[in-house]
C-alpha cells in the first residue's frame, strides 16, 4: 500500500511592524492510503510564527488547539455547525481530487531498475567487498536481497538509505563482505514494483583464461611499445643529421 501526503500554504495574515514581523498562516494536508475516499485525512492547521496553534483533522471531526489562544479558538470552533461543515467538505473538494491526479499521473506510474553487481579486494583485506546497485526506480520502495550458492549468506550485509536522483527517479546500493571460493556462486536479488520476477544479478568473476588472456594483452602492449621506441632511437642513431638534430 502505498502512502503519501500533499500539502497547500495558503498565507491568511501578514503584519509588519518596524520592530519585528508577524505572520499567520494556514496549510491544508492531505494524507492517503489510497485514491479511496475513506482512505484519505483533510488537516488544516493555523500557524503564528511558525507555531500551531489550532487544527483540524478529518478522522477527529473536530478542532485541536495547541496553545492557550488555540484552546479558546477550539471552543468556538466546535461550536460552530457551519465552520465545521466547511472543513468537512475540503476532504471530498480539496483533497479528494488532488489524491486522484496524483495517483493518475504520478503515483501508478512504475520505472523498473537497472542493476549492475561489481566486487574488489581491498588491500591487505582477506574478504571481497561485492556491492550491488540498482538505478532509476520509480516508485522508491526497492528490495535488495543476496545469496550465495542460492542460499542466504552468513557474512556481513550493508545497504544504503533509497535516495533521489533529482529527477522523479530513485538509486539504492547494498554490500558484501565475503571470501568467495572456487565455483561459488554469489547473487544479488533485486524486487521492486515495477518488476514481475525479482532480478537475479549474477557475479561473474574472470577466469583464470581470462585473466591470462588480459595479462597478455597488457605484456604485449608493453612489448610493442618498447621495441617501437628502440626502433626509432637505432634509426635516428645511425643519420648523423638526426642525431645532431636531437642532440644524441
Amino acid at each position: 500500500m502505498r502512502t503519501g501526503e500533499l500539502l497547500g500554504v495558503s498565507l491568511l495574515l501578514l503584519r509588519l511592524t518596524t520592530a519585528d514581523g508577524f505572520l499567520i498562516y494556514g496549510t491544508e494536508l492531505c494524507r492517503f492510503n489510497s485514491s479511496d475516499l475513506k482512505d484519505i485525512e483533510y488537516v488544516y492547521s493555523l500557524y503564528y510564527n511558525h507555531v500551531a496553534f489550532l487544527r483540524f483533522s478529518s478522522r477527529l471531526d473536530w478542532y485541536t488547539g495547541y496553545t492557550e489562544f488555540g484552546l479558546h479558538e477550539a471552543r468556538i470552533a466546535n461550536n460552530d455547525t457551519d465552520r465545521l461543515n466547511r472543513r468537512r467538505v475540503m476532504k471530498e473538494r480539496y483533497c479528494l481530487q488532488h489524491v486522484q491526479l496524483w495517483y493518475k499521473n504520478v503515483l501508478n506510474r512504475t520505472v523498473a531498475p537497472e542493476a549492475v553487481l561489481t566486487s574488489s579486494l581491498p588491500p591487505g583485506g582477506s574478504q571481497r567487498i561485492f556491492t550491488c546497485s540498482a538505478f532509476n526506480f520509480f516508485p522508491r520502495n526497492i528490495s535488495i536481497s543476496w545469496t550465495i550458492n542460492e542460499e542466504p549468506p552468513s557474512s556481513e550485509v550493508s545497504s544504503s538509505d533509497t535516495f533521489p536522483n533529482g529527477d522523479w527517479l530513485y538509486q539504492a546500493h547494498s554490500q558484501l563482505s565475503y571470501a568467495p571460493r572456487s565455483g561459488d556462486r554469489v547473487s544479488c536479488w533485486v524486487e521492486h514494483a515495477a518488476l514481475k520476477d525479482a532480478l537475479e544479478v549474477p557475479w561473474e568473476p574472470l577466469s583464470h583464461g581470462d585473466r591470462n588472456k588480459m595479462v597478455m594483452g597488457i605484456s604485449g602492449s608493453v612489448l610493442g611499445l618498447v621495441l617501437g621506441l628502440s626502433g626509432i632511437l637505432y634509426n635516428c642513431k645511425t643519420r648523423p643529421d638526426c642525431s645532431r638534430d636531437s642532440g644524441l
